[in-house]
């Protein structure tokens, strides 16, 4: 995971550092494995992160629900929005399909991209570029415009977009020219403008609707609907230097038009 200090936005995902008296370490591992096995998970839990994926109970509750998940893991280019539910659910899920991409299907790229919305009770997916939301807007719109042209050229296969579209309108049309060669994951607290949307991005169109789960404490429910279908006989090519340029990123000017309805969507 990359880190920009210099403009203090970015917070470091580092491991608590080991002391260096290894007698410390092994004093500790001897107490702790002493607890009764409820006590040192309990210890363990208080202690360390959650690691969101598509196995944790807080998504697996529902097995289709995770088997659709999984399936749109598989898909190597379009657009998937996620949308819906609490600041902290939307992030779980988010970060769980980014840790979840990388362990699906064999040898998969790390997924690439930004994530605004830092929750810093969830493991980071290290690949992502995280930056803290409630930040100075002018230094993270400076900071999305520094790294996006490695973005857009890195061999990644999904892009994980989190607050992206509307605090940084301007890169809007490149990230709908992304769908055509990429998997580019779109989440916001607010509604999408989903009719232009459907005309404007070529490939298929998913929505993901967050919620609290029915029934089930704490559980995390996503709703997955296919809006546009991926067109037959679409034609696609790589992001080289050539194809960077046709993107034509940095547009310096503001996007037309409302897209995005950034009052919070019903739980």
């Amino acid at each position: 995971m990359q880190t920009f200090s210099a403009l203090g936005l970015i917070s470091k995902h580092l491991r608590p550092h080991s002391s260096p008296n290894s007698g410390r370490r092994v004093n500790f591992l001897c107490w702790l494995e002493r607890l009764s096995p409820a006590r040192r998970h309990a210890y363990v839990d208080a202690h360390c992160r959650i690691f969101p994926s598509l196995e944790h109970p807080l998504l697996a509750h529902a097995a289709a629900q995770t088997s659709r998940l999984w399936q749109l893991l598989d898909q190597q280019r379009g657009l998937t929005l996620v949308t819906g539910g609490t600041a902290y659910s939307r992030a779980f899920v988010v970060t769980a399909l980014g840790h979840s991409y990388r362990r699906h299907g064999g040898r998969r790229r790390a997924a690439a991209g930004i994530d605004l919305h830092l929750c810093s009770s969830l493991v980071p997916v290290e690949s992502l570029i995280y930056a803290d939301g409630t930040a100075d807007r002018h230094l993270i719109r400076q900071l999305a415009l520094k790294v996006w042209p490695r973005i857009l050229t890195s061999s990644a296969d999904l892009l994980l977009l989190h607050g992206l579209w509307s605090e940084v309108p301007e890169l809007r049309k490149d990230i709908i020219r992304c769908t055509r060669h990429k998997h580019v994951i779109l989440a916001e607290k607010g509604l999408f403008a989903l009719t232009d949307l459907e005309e404007r991005v070529p490939t298929a169109v998913h929505v993901l609707t967050v919620s609290g789960g029915k029934g089930v404490p704490a559980a995390i429910r996503v709703r997955c609907r296919r809006l546009k279908s991926m067109p037959k006989g679409l034609k696609t090519r790589g992001l080289g230097k050539k194809a960077v340029q046709e993107i034509g990123h940095f547009s310096p000017g503001p996007a037309k038009g409302n897209t995005l309805d950034t009052t919070d969507a019903p739980n």
